[in-house]
């Protein structure tokens, strides 16, 4: 199946930049690209979202891309975009990156492998962010933004966290309420009853406990809560052993008054009521009661279901309150069962729960995300001190929950980033509130890994920041896939040595070179004389060594600088940068031809090969990429024509053809 193109929206003033780039990548497939000449003609392209990736100028004549890229973001812009500088200016790059880009380049460093590279790296790590930001973003409003208010409780009982909803159920800032013992915020009449929960939910080893008592706010206003202690898996290993859920029911303990004194008038009571006997007959229903009878399949003057006749049973013969949820069509009740001592029959008062039954499947929900998604969670206090991790967390840094909560984030700082990097770190987080970007960390083990990192603040209703929560996922894999498909892509897989592509890449950049130095490059051809006489008698394996031979050799016959590559069967290349003089070339040409001839060892048995070389000059035979190559291999037939073993320059083939 083919890879669709990479679809390339380029929004640049300048022409000839736009063709320079359309060339650099279509010359090869994979690639397509679009042009926008002007601000207003590139927001509409990248409006129309019908691009993977967008290359854009920092600098359209008088207008500035920075303010486009701005204008963009605003109208909801999820293309990953990549800034091109003219001077490749590091306040410029660093500008661009700060605004949200993801990458830059300098327009005077483009080159087809590297302007590939970072458009294809550009477009992963937009995926990568996404996926960050969903993740981030789910748990953030299932904990954060959730209805009820949530606790999280240490060992000792004493308030380690708190979510937004908690502080306003009880009028407090964060400072009043974190290290400060839970039961002290119950009302002195229920401070015994909250107390014996705790104590409880302690000795049965953090089994769900409940209760429903009265609480104080900061301002001393006492309020009606319903109180549920849970332990949460990911909170294992921590000194946070218990999630207290607090939700405000004084609306609804008041409405229980009022609905005991509307007892007595049951049609006007706006909550659902329903009379029946002590043999399961409904007696009565008012108005509001009609989802509960659907629900039980039953009307005024019919009996019951079975499980709603036990439950009246049971409840009038104990004379005890009792408790059951019914759901209808997505909504539920909580429905009080209430005997009539000496009457013959139970009342039952409902009310909807359904918003607080919702609130605690997502807060169950939250706990899940934390705990079982793959990346790295992480939250912190305003000032950086870590309040809890997740299990990935662990599983990518080494660290234990409990070597980590209490200490800062510095502890996984690998010494690749230098101090700037931190405070711009630190500024983007107090200004815009997040920071996304690649960083390089330390394992517990001392290994240094790069990852992606998502930081976000949550800020409370004043606007003040309550913690930080990041997310961070470990891209190993992803950089070292990236390497090996780089490597394959621009290697010849026999030798290693650079393909066709890696070495019109390097050969074009030492033309660009030598123009701008005025210096001399020369390319060597080489083609081995009876290597197809080796292949036929010996076989394809004896040929695939005597290759990665002769790779070792012309290697070891050139310098650093020199490019080597195979282009296919027994045809090789050598790229020579800043040679000195024609001179210099014939001998290094020499040495090369020698260092071919020499015989090889195959299970015993010595075997030969000769070289023909041609070589052609920049700028003395041509200063055009294509031109040269061909001019090279001309002059390489020249000296098979010639009888072989043997360097022949372009420059001189018309002397032999003559002679």
């Amino acid at each position: 199946m083919n890879t669709p193109a990479v679809r390339v929206l380029m929004i640049d003033d300048n022409e000839d930049d736009y063709i320079l780039a359309r060339d650099l990548l279509t010359d090869g497939g994979g690639f397509t690209v679009s042009w926008a000449a002007t601000s207003n003609g590139g927001l509409a392209a990248l409006a129309a979202n019908a691009h993977d990736v967008c290359l854009l100028d920092y600098r359209m004549g008088s207008a500035d891309g920075l303010t486009l890229f701005q204008k963009a973001l605003d109208a909801g812009l999820a293309m990953p975009v990549v800034f091109l500088t003219g001077a490749g200016d590091e306040a410029v790059d660093l500008a661009a990156v700060r605004s949200g880009a993801a990458d830059y380049l300098a327009k005077s460093e483009l080159s087809p492998a590297l302007l590939r590279r970072v458009i294809r790296h550009a477009i992963e790590r937009g995926k990568i962010l996404s996926t960050l930001r969903a993740s981030e973003a789910k748990f953030r409003a299932v904990f954060e933004d959730s209805s009820i208010g949530i606790a999280l409780l240490d060992a000792g009982g004493a308030i380690r966290d708190v979510n937004p909803c908690f502080l306003e159920t009880f009028r407090a800032g964060e400072a009043a309420l974190k290290g400060r013992p839970f039961v002290d915020l119950a009302h002195p009449g229920d401070n015994a009853a909250v107390a014996a929960v705790l104590d409880d939910f302690s000795r049965r080893a953090g089994k769900c406990s409940q209760l429903e008592s009265r609480f104080l706010t900061a301002d001393g206003k006492a309020l009606w809560a319903r109180l549920l202690l849970s332990a949460l898996p990911y909170l294992d290993n921590t000194d946070i052993a218990a999630v207290a859920m607090v939700q405000d029911i004084t609306a609804h303990k008041q409405a229980e008054e009022e609905r005991a004194r509307l007892a007595l008038f049951p049609e006007r009571n706006p909550n659902p009521v329903v009379r029946l006997s002590a043999e399961g007959m409904v007696e009565f229903a008012n108005a509001a009661a009609a989802p509960l009878l659907r629900a039980w399949g039953c009307a005024v003057g019919e009996r019951a279901p079975e499980h709603l006749r036990r439950a009246v049973q049971e409840v009038y013969a104990g004379k005890a309150p009792r408790d059951i949820e019914v759901s209808w069509e997505g909504r539920i009740f909580s429905v009080a069962l209430q005997p009539v001592n000496g009457d013959g029959f139970v009342y039952l008062y409902g009310r909807e729960v359904t918003e607080a039954r919702r609130a605690e499947e997502d807060l169950r929900m939250a706990a899940m995300v934390f705990e079982h998604t793959a990346d790295a969670v992480m939250v912190t206090s305003p000032d950086g001190v870590i309040l809890s991790v997740n299990r990935a967390f662990t599983a990518i840094t080494g660290y234990l929950p409990e070597e980590m909560v209490g200490k800062k984030p510095n502890l996984l700082k690998s010494q690749h980033h230098d101090a700037a990097f931190y405070e711009r770190m630190w500024n983007a987080l107090l200004t815009e509130g997040w920071w996304d970007g690649e960083i390089w960390n330390r394992r517990k083990n001392g290994a240094v890994y790069p990852a992606m990192l998502s930081i976000r603040a949550v800020r409370g209703p004043g606007g003040a920041v309550l913690k930080y929560f990041s997310v961070l996922r470990d891209i190993t894999d992803l950089k070292r896939n990236e390497r090996e498909i780089n490597y394959r892509a621009y290697h010849d897989p026999l030798t290693g040595l650079p393909n066709r592509l890696l070495f019109k890449d390097r050969l074009s950049r030492a033309l660009l070179l030598a123009r701008r130095v005025k210096a001399t490059t020369a390319l060597l051809y080489l083609d081995l004389d009876g290597f197809k006489g080796i292949n036929d008698t010996l076989g394809h394996h004896a040929g695939d060594l005597l290759l990665q031979g002769v790779a070792m050799r012309l290697s070891g016959a050139v310098r650093d600088e020199d490019t080597v590559a195979r282009l296919a069967g027994d045809e090789f290349t050598i790229i020579l940068e800043r040679v000195a003089s024609r001179r210099n070339v014939e001998e290094i040409a020499e040495r090369v031809r020698e260092a071919v001839t020499g015989e090889f060892d195959y299970h015993g048995a010595l075997i030969s090969v000769t070289a023909s070389i041609g070589a052609a000059l920049c700028p003395e035979d041509t200063e055009e990429l294509d031109p040269l190559i061909k001019r090279a291999d001309g002059a390489m037939y020249a000296a098979k024509q010639r009888g072989k073993n043997a360097v022949v320059f372009y420059g001189d083939i018309a002397g032999l053809e003559q002679g």
